[in-house]
């Protein structure tokens, strides 16, 4: 099954964390060299239909609002769901699906009160995989996010089930002879 990992590049302290990310993930850094592997991105609690400077503001904003200057630390979570090539053909290497996927991993941060940004890539490397940016900051209560080995271990586990299902919606094309 897909495997979610948390990214471990950084720590995501500095105050343009989200803003570096984000662009990293929607490949819209300035110059930009990897554009072709981004398949797609959205996003919930965001207005993920807009630019992603757009988005980040969004983001920021949140923050701002309940004062993450003054409490340091972390400022958002990158984690990625890689999907091996075998499971991709079992959806259909339909990526419409793979988005569908995406959408519903989302709702799982933004039910419980964080923003969240996906970016689907496709790397010779690493295959097809789905990126998630995480705000730290809940955005109905200004709690901060923390997440353990248990919890990424429970999403990885619900992440499969998201996927698991897809699966096993393709239909086989109807022989009528």
């Amino acid at each position: 099954m897909g495997l979610l990992i948390m990214a471990s590049e950084g720590k995501y302290v500095n105050s343009n964390a989200i803003s570096n990310v984000i662009h990293y993930v929607t490949r819209s850094r300035k110059g930009e060299y990897r554009q072709n592997e981004l398949v797609g991105y959205g996003g919930a609690g965001v207005g993920y239909y807009l630019a992603p400077d757009e988005i980040i503001h969004q983001m920021s904003y949140v923050q701002q609002l309940y004062n993450i200057n003054l409490r340091k630390g972390r400022r958002l979570y990158h984690e990625f769901f890689l999907i091996k090539d075998e499971e991709f053909k079992q959806l259909g290497e339909n990526v419409y699906t793979v988005h569908n996927i995406a959408n519903e991993c989302c709702r799982l941060y933004y039910e419980a009160g964080f923003q969240v940004v996906y970016a689907i890539h496709w790397e010779k490397e690493k295959r097809l995989h789905i990126h998630f940016v995480v705000n730290v900051i809940n955005f109905r209560n200004g709690l901060k996010w923390h997440s353990s080995k248990v919890d990424l271990k429970n999403r990885q586990e619900a992440f499969n089930c998201i996927l698991e299902k897809y699966q096993n919606m393709i239909i086989s094309p109807i022989s009528f002879y």
